[in-house]
């Protein structure tokens, strides 16, 4: 069974994940 600040850490990674690809796609679409 996954741990409480286990789950809380992969959540926080996806969400940077997610920000992450949301800004390079952001700057691919002004870089073009």
């Amino acid at each position: 069974m996954l741990d409480l600040g286990v789950i809380a850490v992969i959540e926080l990674l996806l969400e940077q994940a997610a920000e992450t690809v949301r800004l390079s796609a952001s700057a691919g679409v002004t870089t073009k």
